[in-house]
C-alpha cells in the first residue's frame, strides 16, 4: 500500500494600516492562529508554513517570528517553507546583479531561523519580472545562479515552483529545462498549476527533483486551488506517478478553503479517500 503523510498549507495574513511616518504600516491577521488550531483540531500534524510578505525586510520577519512562534505553541511541525515572492524585494531571478547577492545573503539569514526546525523543503517562486522569450535564456541563468547561492548556505532542498503565468517554468517543458540544468536545486510539483500539461506526466519527467508538493485541483484553464477530485485532474494517475519515482515526502495541500467552503477536517477526509481510491484501484490491476 502506497500512502504518503498529510500536510497543507497555512498562511498568514498581513493587513495594512495606511501610511504614517513614510513608512506604511501593517499588522498580522489575528485569524492566523485560528486556523493553527483547526489544523491540531483536524488530526494535521505537518504543515507548510506561508512566510508572510510585506513591503519592508524588517517587518516580514518580526510577522514571522510571530507566526513561528504560534506554531511552536500548538506543537504544529513545519515541514517546508513557502518563502515569499515580491518585486519590490524577493526577485532572485532580477536582471541585476547586486540585487540578487543582497537577496540571497538575507535569505541565508532568514535560513538561520528556520534551518532550525529541519524543513524538507524551501519553497520558492522562480520570479522573473521582465523575463520574455527574447531575454529568457539570460533570466534563467539569474535563476540558476541564485539557487546556487542559496544551496550553498543550507542543507535544506531549494525548490523552484512551477508556474500557470510568466515565462521562466511556466508548463512543463519550461519547469524541466530549470530540473536539467540545475545543479543543486529541485523542484515543487504543484497539481493546480498545470493546465496544458498533466502532473502526472511532469512528476515522472521530473523524477527525483521532486521534493515536494503543492496539492489542489483546477479546470485546465486556470489555477483554481480547488478540493481534489472538484476538478479535472487525474488523482490515480498523480498518485500512481509519485509512486513510481518513489517520491515519499509530505501530500501538501493548497487549497483555497474559504473560496470554496472547505474546512481542514475535509482535507482529511479527502486525503483519505484519494489514497483509498489509488490502492484500491491497484488490486484490480
Amino acid at each position: 500500500m502506497y500512502k504518503l503523510e498529510l500536510s497543507c498549507s497555512v498562511g498568514a495574513g498581513v493587513v495594512p494600516t495606511g501610511l504614517k511616518n513614510g513608512k506604511y504600516g501593517y499588522v498580522l491577521d489575528g485569524k492566523y492562529e485560528e486556523r493553527i488550531k483547526a489544523v491540531k483540531e483536524a488530526g494535521i500534524k505537518k504543515i507548510e508554513f506561508e512566510i508572510p510578505s510585506v513591503r519592508y525586510v524588517d517587518l516580514s520577519i518580526k510577522f514571522f517570528k510571530k507566526c513561528l512562534k504560534i506554531a511552536k505553541k500548538h506543537k504544529i511541525t513545519i515541514n517546508t517553507f513557502h518563502f515569499p515572492y515580491s518585486v519590490d524585494w524577493m526577485d532572485f531571478s532580477c536582471p541585476w546583479e547586486n540585487d540578487r547577492k543582497e537577496i540571497v545573503r538575507w535569505l541565508g539569514e532568514l535560513f538561520k531561523i528556520t534551518d532550525k526546525f529541519n524543513p524538507k523543503a524551501y519553497i520558492f517562486h522562480p520570479a522573473g519580472q521582465g523575463c520574455n522569450n527574447e531575454n529568457r535564456e539570460k533570466y534563467m541563468g539569474y535563476l540558476l545562479e541564485s539557487v546556487e547561492g542559496l544551496a550553498k548556505l543550507t542543507k535544506v532542498p531549494i525548490c523552484i515552483e512551477n508556474m500557470v503565468v510568466g515565462n521562466m517554468t511556466n508548463g512543463l517543458a519550461q519547469i524541466k529545462e530549470y530540473a536539467d540544468k540545475t545543479k543543486s536545486g529541485y523542484v515543487v510539483v504543484d497539481t493546480n498549476h498545470f493546465v496544458k500539461d498533466r502532473p502526472e506526466d511532469a512528476i515522472l519527467a521530473l523524477g527525483d527533483k521532486v521534493k515536494a508538493l503543492h496539492i489542489s485541483d483546477n479546470d485546465f484553464i486556470y489555477e483554481r486551488h480547488m478540493m481534489p477530485g472538484d476538478g479535472l485532474n487525474d488523482w490515480n494517475k498523480i498518485i500512481g506517478a509519485l509512486e513510481k519515482i518513489g517520491y515519499n515526502g509530505t501530500f501538501n495541500y493548497e487549497v483555497s478553503l474559504s473560496k470554496y467552503g472547505y474546512n481542514y477536517k475535509d482535507v482529511v477526509s479527502n486525503y483519505e479517500k484519494l489514497f483509498e481510491n489509488y490502492n484500491k484501484s491497484k488490486e484490480g490491476k
